[in-house]
Formats: C-alpha cells, sequence, structure tokens
C-alpha cells in the first residue's frame, strides 16, 4: 500500500521525506547508489548517473516548493507541473532526459518499496493519446571547423606550460578517435602503444561494450611526443592521461584542459567541452571519406541514424556511404594499402 504522509508530522528519519534538505540529500544518496548497482543488464555510465541524480534532485527541490513532504504524494499531475516548468528553461532534448531520470526514481522507490506504481509511466502514456504526427526537431551538435581545430592545436603547441605535450596528445586524440571522456580517463599506457604499433585502439565503452577504433592519424606525432616524454620505461598498465601529482586524470580535469583550449582562442560553442572534440572527430571522418558504417563503429553509436546526423555537417549523403567491412578494412591495412 502507498504510504500515506498527509497530515503526519514531518520527520527526516522516515524513509522518502523530502521536508528538509538532510532528508533530500539522504533520498539522492540512495537513488544514486541504487544506480550504480551490479544487478542492471545494462549498467549506467557515470555520466549518465551524474544527470539522472541532478534531474531527480530538480524534481526533489520542485516538489517540496509544492509543499509535498513525502514522495508518495506524487501524482501524475505533480510530474506534467515539472515537466512543464523545465520546458520553459532548457531544451526538449534536456526536457526528455529529465523525464527519463525521474522515470528511473520511481522506479527505485517501487523497487524500494517507498511508494506503489509510477506516475511517470501514467504521463508518458498520456502524452502518447495527445501527441499528433510529427516528430522531435533534432537540434545538431556543435562542432569545431577544421581553421578552428587549427587554431585549438597551434594554441595548445604555443604553449609554455608543464603539461604542453599531455594536453596536445589528449585533445589530438580525441579529434583523431572521437572518444567519450570516461574512454580517453581509462586508456592505460599500453593502450597508447597499441595504437601507435597497430592503428587500432580497444576501448570498453557504454553499457560496457567493447569496440575497436581505427582512428585517423592526423595528431599521431603529438601522442608519440608525449609518449617518449614519459621516459624510457613507463608502467605500461598505468594510466595514460595524469594530472601533475601522478594520480589518473578525472573528468573535471579533461573537461577543463578542452574549456581552456577553446575558450583561449575566442570561440563560442553551445558546447566546450570533450564531447564538443567527439562531435567534431565524427565530422572529420566523414569528410576524410571514412564510410559512415566505420564511423558508427568508431564512435560506439548503437544506431546508424545517430551517426547520420553527421551527415548534415559535412558534404556526405547517406546514400553515398559505403559498407564497412571490419575484416576487409583490415587486411588493407596490414598490406598497407
Amino acid at each position: 500500500m502507498t504510504i500515506n504522509t498527509y497530515n503526519e508530522p514531518e520527520t527526516d528519519a522516515r524513509i522518502g521525506a523530502i521536508g528538509s534538505e538532510d532528508a533530500q540529500t539522504r533520498l539522492l544518496g540512495a537513488f544514486s547508489d541504487w544506480l550504480k548497482g551490479g544487478d542492471f543488464a545494462t549498467p549506467y555510465s557515470e555520466a549518465t548517473i551524474r544527470a539522472y541524480s541532478r534531474c531527480a534532485r530538480q524534481f526533489i527541490e520542485f516538489a517540496a516548493s509544492m509543499h509535498l513532504i513525502h514522495v508518495s504524494e506524487a501524482t501524475q499531475p505533480t510530474i506534467r507541473a515539472f515537466v512543464n516548468e523545465q520546458a520553459q528553461n532548457v531544451s526538449t532534448s534536456t526536457r526528455n532526459l529529465c523525464i527519463s531520470a525521474v522515470d528511473a526514481f520511481f522506479d527505485f522507490l517501487e523497487f524500494e518499496g517507498i511508494r506503489e506504481g509510477n506516475p511517470v509511466k501514467k504521463y508518458r502514456a498520456e502524452l502518447k493519446k495527445t501527441r499528433r504526427g510529427g516528430r522531435t526537431a533534432k537540434r545538431l551538435p556543435a562542432f569545431l571547423y577544421p581553421n578552428e581545430v587549427d587554431l585549438v592545436m597551434d594554441t595548445l603547441f604555443a604553449r609554455n606550460h608543464t603539461n604542453r605535450l599531455r594536453d596536445l596528445a589528449l585533445v589530438g586524440l580525441i579529434l583523431d578517435s572521437g572518444l567519450r571522456s570516461s574512454e580517453v580517463q581509462a586508456l592505460r599506457v599500453q593502450d597508447a602503444k597499441d595504437l601507435l604499433n597497430n592503428g587500432v585502439l580497444r576501448v570498453i565503452g557504454k553499457g560496457d561494450k567493447e569496440r575497436l577504433v581505427r582512428p585517423l592519424d592526423r595528431n599521431r606525432a603529438h601522442l608519440m611526443d608525449y609518449l617518449d616524454s614519459l621516459g624510457e620505461k613507463p608502467d605500461p598498465e598505468e594510466r595514460l592521461f595524469r594530472v601533475r601529482t601522478g594520480a589518473a586524470m578525472r573528468q573535471c580535469n579533461l573537461h577543463h584542459i578542452v574549456q581552456r583550449a577553446v575558450s583561449e582562442v575566442g570561440i563560442a560553442k553551445p558546447q566546450t567541452g570533450p564531447h564538443l572534440l567527439r562531435h567534431t572527430a565524427a565530422t572529420l571522418m566523414l569528410a576524410s571519406g571514412m564510410s559512415m558504417r566505420r564511423v558508427q563503429d568508431n564512435l560506439g553509436h548503437a544506431s546508424l541514424n545517430t551517426t547520420q546526423l553527421y551527415t548534415h555537417l559535412v558534404d556526405v549523403e547517406p546514400s553515398e556511404a559505403r559498407d564497412f567491412d571490419p575484416a576487409a578494412e583490415e587486411g588493407r591495412r596490414i598490406e598497407g594499402k
């Protein structure tokens, strides 16, 4: 039975209470721990967990502003009011992300027995009944033009900075490969050596899926210079990119490096972090003549439709993309063709 908290004194000790900041923090912490659990068929990525936790906090704060003191009081109209408020302040894609996050939040509440039923499911069913035709408008991804890429790399090259070689290698590798920030963080020294020797990078990506990335070769020299700077025998199992103390680079460090490099040359984009470079890599791959199938494999897109979005940014039509045969491509690479 749904927990009824109407007319009950507010106590932070009750699971699901949202009447105080401490109670909200405890509930959100439990939700975050649940998302990190190992019992999902497809585990959530760290980025998704952060985004879902942020959206769940926004929902809880909204519910508290409507004088709800327990999550069991949230209903379908509560969800509708929250989404309507979101629609005024964020893009459609961000709003949809928040709906998915709140949906997962109520799944968590139901799973833990804190309340029965998920009002987001009813809200989504309501949307399907009222929606009439058309598609959700897609915003084209932000990317750097070739001259802007040159500006960023030239600025990094001209720096008189202890980590100059590291930053050149890091930014250049993302531009060549389109790796996600979490994938860059996880790279080992041995991975970089394998890439230089074989032209292939083995990556464990989103959803714990392994893929082979065959990057562009434009910034190979920067990666070689950086490896040389690590000394004669760096530990092959150590993280490739580290901060000055020697600790593995965190996402905030990586984001700061890219954001600073972009802002220093006065480039204004909706995104300024590593994902901007990932989008840029996709456009560079397509513009270089790489097949759409291969770009899909490189970036780890689950659907070719996602990759096709980048064809709007370069002079490549979906109908012109040739299929990518990994075995044949590997044979051409070995033969030097």
